[in-house]
């Protein structure tokens, strides 16, 4: 009579330990194959879902924004009390890319800047911008305070225009745009653009008079910031 080695692999025990271990090669690789499923389901499904509200979807380009123009009359420095008063008149052309649907530009505000320093604030008329006219041009006249300021900067504004008759400015746009196609809200952002070192020169026999150097003046898009804070996801 044969004797059997139990470590012979012809034995039920070394066949039985094999069996084992393919199983288990099967379990784990199954497991891996219902990760890679899962995170493809979340990459596909879920992370869109979730930045829907950021991911632009039908406005294919961000508008295009220039000052063609901008001129200050009245430039007054108060002392008492202390603060800039100025009638702004400032010339924009916006570009759109718009081949169909038409995109409403709401809460739109101007704002004018020496440094940190608010020096003009106004509200712009809602309109709306229709297919292929890719060009809008509308002027913004008003008068705008700084509230209180230092005599520091009463006194740097000062030097600065009597030693270079220049100043120099930012000017900021902002806007809410929706885009209405078939019927259908399809889109919406907010639209933040900077006209960062805008000169302004004081020219003039009269100081309280300046207009902007160089035009036009291209500004720059700035974007929104929840939609910045999103973007590593949604890219």
């Amino acid at each position: 009579m044969t004797k059997v080695h139990p470590t012979d692999p012809n034995t039920p025990v070394a066949i039985a330990n094999t069996d084992k271990k393919s199983f288990s090669r099967w379990r784990i690789g199954l497991m891996f194959i219902a990760t890679e499923l899962v995170l493809v389901f979340i990459m596909f499904f879920v992370v869109p879902k979730a930045c829907q509200p950021y991911v632009r979807r039908h406005i294919t380009t961000i508008p295009k924004l220039q000052i063609d123009s901008l001129t200050a009359s009245n430039f007054t420095l108060s002392s008492r009390p202390n603060q800039i008063f100025v009638n702004w008149n400032v010339k924009i052309n916006l570009e759109t890319k718009n081949s169909h649907g038409y995109l409403s530009f709401s809460n739109m505000t101007v704002s004018i800047y020496y440094h940190v320093l608010q020096a003009g604030l106004t509200d712009v008329i809602p309109f709306d911008v229709v297919p292929l006219n890719s060009t809008t041009h509308f002027d913004v006249n008003f008068s705008g305070s700084s509230g209180l300021i230092s005599d520091s900067i009463i006194n740097d504004i000062n030097g600065r225009i009597a030693a270079e008759g220049t100043l120099t400015i930012d000017v900021k746009f902002e806007a809410f745009i929706k885009k209405s196609y078939k019927g259908r809200w399809t889109d919406d952002f907010l639209l933040e653009m900077d006209c960062q070192d805008m000169q302004l020169y004081f020219g003039y026999s009269e100081k309280s008079r300046a207009q902007m150097l160089n035009p036009p003046h291209k500004c720059k898009y700035v974007g929104d910031e929840a939609q910045k804070k999103f973007m590593h996801v949604c890219l």
